[in-house]
């Protein structure tokens, strides 16, 4: 990334970029990473680095807030003024959770160090309810162990503009019955299923866009409630909540008009996602939703006890990983799509992440690689899954058809379209996985090879 890019990621402190450079201000000879909170340096004073040591070498001292040695690695692990909220309601949430709900909050609090009052502001930050909420919830478990039939309800924070109609509208397009339903009332109902060790949650979502403002209400069914914690993050990153919306628009209103707080949708999972875009690939939206409604069908397994409008699970790796060529040849799929699925499910099952954990940017680049490996997938299905399954705010498929239909750079000549496509998009670095959505927005009838 160049300067101007490097500042921009500064700008939003958008956590995605932490890690992936570090920034030394000349005025005051400390470094930190991006995400750090003090006042945004002037860019004059402002010098880019790939590497904390670089910093150092060069005479720059360690900032004691953000402490930039610790950057990236897990949370849980952080302890310093900016990520201390989070660890702190991480461990909340796990105190509870060991106690079964029997610690009262000044109970937790007094455990973790902390007041009652900073528990409760910053539980609900981080997990949208409040932790007296989530202790009687623990509580009302039976003996057993079984949850409580009641679903329950999440007020997840979100920054604000955010452009609910065009959230509801991309996942309306592409949504498999069964599996996502959006009803009248711009709710988004969703099945889900989750791993936690060796058991499966299976449960389902609904996201109340009709109803949101500073929050997005969400409800989860009580098979999932045992993992939150595994869960919020998931809806978070799925409907982009984390998202600068202020950094991105200064950088791209101009070339992109009446597109404030758009943002880019995620995924609830990153194989199934990945299955989406190969059958996706050089076709139309449509036709690609038919694809999935006939694997959901066939492969995939009923949700039971459902008494939400989503009765449906997406197939695991596990289960598309035993299904034939011939099976998949009678739903319609050609053979290059079936032998990139089946290639897709070995290599999942054999390790490769397609979460959408936050990734550093040579981590992003393995996992690139690992879906570059399998055969039939290209650079613009690995590219695409990286702007929605692997959360890269900077990805794009210059190789897509409506994507340089929209730029105006489609030419006779394949090679040259796309590079012309990746010139015009530099200058909306690091945010051209936001710049790609507003791009296909401007298509009336978008029958691109962009996928479900």
């Amino acid at each position: 990334m160049n300067d101007d890019t490097c500042y921009s990621a500064m700008q939003s402190r958008d956590a995605r970029f932490d890690g992936a450079f570090f920034v030394g201000v000349t005025s005051t000879g400390v470094y930190c990473r991006p995400i750090c909170k003090v006042r945004i340096p002037k860019f004059e004073n402002c010098r880019f680095f790939t590497h904390a040591a670089v910093a150092e070498g060069l005479g720059f001292r360690a900032c004691l807030r953000c402490r930039p040695s610790l950057a990236p690695t897990d949370a849980i692990m952080r302890w310093t003024n900016e990520d201390a909220s989070k660890t702190l309601a991480q461990q909340a949430l796990q105190l509870i959770d060991r106690s079964s709900g029997e610690l009262s909050v000044v109970q937790v609090a007094t455990k973790m160090g902390i007041s009652d009052r900073h528990l409760r502001r910053i539980f609900a930050a981080e997990w949208g309810l409040a932790p007296q909420a989530y202790s009687k919830t623990r509580l009302a478990c039976e003996p057993h162990g079984a949850w409580p039939v009641k679903p329950l309800l999440l007020q997840l924070p979100l920054h604000l503009p955010y452009d609910h109609a065009h959230m509801l509208k991309f996942f309306a397009t592409r949504a498999i019955e069964g599996v996502e339903h959006i009803d009248e009332k711009s709710r988004l109902w969703r099945t889900i299923r989750l791993s936690q060790g060796r058991k499966v949650h299976k449960g389902w979502i609904c996201a109340d866009f009709g109803a949101m403002g500073s929050t997005l209400p969400i409800t989860i069914g009580s098979s999932l409630v045992p993992v939150l914690q595994q869960l919020v993050p998931l809806l978070r990153a799925t409907f982009d909540l984390d998202a600068q919306p202020k950094a991105i628009d200064a950088l791209l209103l101009a070339d992109f008009p009446n597109t404030a707080g758009q943002r880019v949708p995620g995924c609830f999972d990153g194989f199934e996602l990945t299955v989406r875009a190969i059958l996706g690939q050089q076709i139309t939206v449509q036709a690609a939703r038919t694809l999935a409604l006939r694997l959901v069908n066939r492969f995939g397994e009923p949700l039971k006890n459902s008494e939400a409008p989503v009765h449906r699970l997406f197939p695991s790796a596990a289960g598309l990983a035993r299904a034939s060529t011939n099976e998949l040849g009678e739903l319609g799929v050609n053979r290059a799509r079936q032998t990139a699925i089946l290639g897709l499910a070995l290599a999942v099952q054999n390790g490769l992440d397609l979460s959408n954990r936050t990734r550093t940017s040579t981590e992003l680049q393995v996992t690139r690689n690992g879906l570059l490996a399998i055969k039939g997938i290209g650079e613009w299905t690995a590219a695409y899954v990286a702007m929605r399954a692997l959360r890269d705010p900077d990805s794009f498929p210059a190789g897509d058809v409506a994507l340089q239909n929209a730029l105006g750079t489609r030419q006779a000549s394949i090679t040259k379209s796309a590079k012309d496509a990746e010139v015009q998009s530099a200058k909306w670095q690091p945010w051209r996985s936001y710049a790609v959505l507003r791009a296909w927005q401007r298509l009336e009838k978008p029958n691109s090879k962009e996928s479900t």
